[in-house]
């Protein structure tokens, strides 16, 4: 006998119940595609069986139990007897796993408590599905979910709870197994082994869940389970059975997934969303984060219906259904219309995406429409306009507002982020629900003994992307009208502007003491926060709550804004400085720059206006209003 560890993170077992079984396949895959995670491989059955394997593990991981048992229930409860990993994974000798199949289980083990059995997606040879987690109906027949279709589907690919997991590959804890007692030897047929297992886990107060990062190959095209045992396993459920499951073959939507005790809602926007490039797109991922933590089924759609990395897996990991384009998930429209009866809330995020799918939504489902334009475009433009006299943006302002207008009218909750906005909004609609929403959540504070100190900081910060036009405006202007004052005063200082997609007189104003850095990470953007000494936000005209001075005051930096940069925030005077001119900008930056105890009450204050409109309950407290979970 070869040992396998005294304390390996998790404990396989493959369980050799037939004469004619190999596993030599399944062993060298997991040695092969198994990295920096400690295990043993148990073969469990006969010893004539068992033994031609146990020379394949160089390394020793293989340990043998010897068993008259026949039947795969008894041998996997005797193979796990006093084993030793904290996880437990059982694996049918015919399946072979990829790289990383036992990293991403753990992973959602180790971040959820609340989880105690966890299964991969599986597949054919052929590369076709043979299972996304498993549906049982009321009656106590079962199925695969999702078998012989293209397992690249959307609807394939978000960690979500599932009734069962297949016993071809299946993890669960150590702890919760040895509870249980293993598999009832009751159900040695027709697949209610782990079925049983599952629904026992459940009642123990745990979650089971499928995990499609984790994927593993079944060689041959096996027969799925008949329903043997099916009368046993009824009346041993049947009081759950009756509560929590459908009846056969209906409603495959909340089947899939349990979803049937929850709320649907399906938020609509643009592709990603790319969530380190905008304020609109990290405003579009702080809400599909806090509508899942509000216990919401949540669906996404970009509009581009494609998958973008690394943005979808992170939603989908979450456990986010990421609506994209492939087979018969083509147009948004036409799933929104097989799929009418399942939407209780749609979330449409601008004018330009919620005006392509509002008459639809409004046709063909019974949903409560919410429509957040992020800010008015029209009022943008035509301040624009005030500024510039240029008639196209006067022209421009006419169509955004009619569109607008058309939207508010139509969508049965208007969600703004700026209180000016929603009083615009409610002069023009006064019958409308108005409500003000958060344009960043943040689920903790920082902490203050990780903000750096003031000597220890230095430079200007600007943070924008540059598709947007009042971020290209209000640089220019700063740099040619602000900044050269500034630099009289503290001639070493350095501006950084940060933002993607610099066009050509953002790049050229480049020099000794500014910095264009384009897009930088989401790690690199931290760091310019928690190292420089003021964040500027220098715009002359635009709508809406800037997300920039949200995400500042975040990380507790003093800030400095025009009347346009700090309107539609609540009660901010006492919070950021407001500039009425360039001299006044300059002046403002200059003090905060070069005064410590200036700029220590200055920074200590915005960390109360994050608590008290920008936290995760104050999200909550808004939405709950429109949106019961």
């Amino acid at each position: 006998m070869t040992s396998g560890g005294s304390n390996p993170t998790v404990s396989i077992i493959i369980p050799l119940d037939c004469v004619s079984v190999t596993a030599d396949k399944c062993i060298r895959s997991i040695i092969r595609n198994t990295r920096k995670i400690s295990f043993e491989i148990i073969l469990a059955g006969d010893e004539k069986i068992i033994m031609k394997h146990s020379n394949i593990d160089p390394k020793g991981r293989i340990v043998n139990t010897i068993t008259e048992e026949k039947s795969y229930t008894k041998i996997c409860n005797k193979g796990l007897y006093n084993r030793n990993g904290k996880y437990f994974v059982i694996l049918d000798p015919k399946i072979k796993v990829k790289r990383g199949w036992l990293k991403h289980m753990i992973n959602l083990m180790d971040h959820d408590p609340t989880i105690a059995m966890v299964g991969p997606k599986i597949l054919y040879q052929d590369g076709k599905l043979r299972e996304a987690g498993g549906i049982v109906w009321r009656d106590g027949t079962h199925e695969p979910y999702g078998q012989y279709d293209d397992p690249r589907k959307s609807k394939y690919n978000y960690v979500k709870e599932t009734d069962f997991i297949s016993a071809k590959c299946l993890m669960i804890r150590k702890d919760v197994w040895n509870w249980l007692k293993g598999f009832d030897t009751r159900f040695e047929a027709g697949g209610y082994d782990v079925i049983d297992l599952a629904f026992q886990v459940r009642r123990q107060g745990f979650k089971v869940k499928f995990q499609p990062k984790s994927t593993v190959v079944l060689e041959g095209h096996d027969l799925y389970p008949v329903d043997e045992n099916k009368g046993l396993f009824y009346n041993k459920w049947k009081e759950t059975l009756e509560k929590e499951q459908f009846p056969k073959n209906q409603h495959h939507f909340w089947a899939r997934d349990r979803s049937g005790r929850k709320k649907t809602i399906l938020m609509l926007y643009m592709d990603g969303p790319d969530f380190d490039k905008s304020t609109a797109s990290r405003m579009a991922f702080h809400y599909l984060t806090l509508f899942v933590k509000m216990d919401l089924n949540v669906i996404y759609a970009g509009e581009a219906f494609k998958r973008r990395e690394p943005y979808t897996s992170i939603l989908e990991k979450m456990g986010v259904e990421v609506l994209c384009g492939n087979s018969d998930e083509k147009n948004i429209n036409e799933w929104i219309k097989r799929n009418a009866e399942y939407i209780d809330y749609a979330y449409l995020i601008f004018p330009f995406i919620a005006q392509k799918h509002i008459n639809v939504l409004r046709n063909h489902t019974k949903a409560k429409i919410i429509y957040n334009g992020c800010d008015l475009f029209f009022l943008r433009e035509q301040r624009n306009y005030e500024l510039l006299k240029d008639p196209k943006m006067l022209e421009s302002a006419s169509k955004w507002k009619s569109m607008e207008m058309k939207l508010i009218r139509e969508a049965d909750v208007n969600h703004t982020l700026s209180t000016y906005e929603k009083k615009i909004v409610r002069k023009l609609f006064p019958e409308k629900k108005v409500r003000i929403v958060p344009v960043f959540i943040y689920d903790k504070n920082q902490d203050d003994s990780q903000i750096k100190s003031y000597m220890k900081r230095e430079g200007l910060l600007f943070v924008g992307t540059f598709k947007h036009k009042p971020n290209v405006d209000g640089i220019l202007w700063f740099v040619k009208n602000v900044f050269p004052y500034i630099l009289r005063k503290v001639s070493d200082i350095k501006f950084f502007i940060v933002g993607s997609n610099p066009p050509k007189e953002i790049k050229s104003l480049e020099s000794e003491n500014i910095i264009v850095t384009g897009h930088v990470s989401d790690q690199r953007l931290e760091s310019f926060y928690k190292n420089c000494r003021v964040v500027v936000a220098p715009l002359r005209f635009g709508a809406g709550v800037k997300g920039k001075i949200v995400e500042a005051m975040r990380y507790q930096v003093p800030v400095v804004t025009t009347r346009i940069g700090a309107e539609g925030f609540r009660k901010i005077e006492n919070f950021i400085k407001v500039a009425l001119n360039e001299k006044e900008f300059a002046i403002d930056v200059i003090k905060l720059y070069k005064q410590k105890k200036l700029w220590v009450k200055a920074s200590m204050r915005t960390n109360r206006y994050i608590n008290k409109y920008f936290s995760v309950n104050a999200a909550k407290k808004q939405m709950r209003k429109d949106i019961k979970a």
